[in-house]
């Protein structure tokens, strides 16, 4: 089997993981996988709902936690602000604090993610509150 027929396979799986998912308030994601031709080992990811029944969005929670402990390491205003580099639009969605590099999780203006250092997101909005 080859790439495509495995991918396949793992959102099936996680479609069919729905009824498990409702009844313990919780949502699978797929979270990749590695195999061969004749093997797959599939990742899932599960995350906790909100009450409203939607996934919880854990990088921006964690942000607001951080940047109440931290406010020097991590703004409280740089959350869902946006900030331009090489003509690209960024906006701060949330933080990754095991990722030592790059703890902030940015969407790009075409819906990537991108995780950047603190002391770069700083410089950016420090430039761009200079030029107004």
């Amino acid at each position: 089997m080859d790439k495509s027929q495995w991918d396949k396979i793992s959102e099936e799986k996680v479609g069919e993981l729905t009824k498990v998912a409702k009844k313990h308030g919780i949502t699978f994601e797929s979270n990749g996988f590695t195999y061969g031709e004749e093997n797959c080992t599939f990742k899932t990811a599960a995350t906790v709902n909100d009450a409203s029944g939607q996934k919880k969005d854990l990088d921006r929670e964690t942000f607001i936690t951080w940047a109440k402990k931290f406010p020097t390491s991590y703004n409280p205003d740089w959350l869902d602000k946006q900030f331009t580099d090489k003509g690209r639009t960024y906006v701060v969605v949330g933080l990754k604090p095991g990722a030592k590099r790059f703890p902030i999780v940015t969407r790009r203006d075409d819906g990537k993610s991108y995780n950047w250092p603190s002391y770069l997101v700083q410089m950016k909005f420090q430039t761009q509150a200079a030029s107004k």
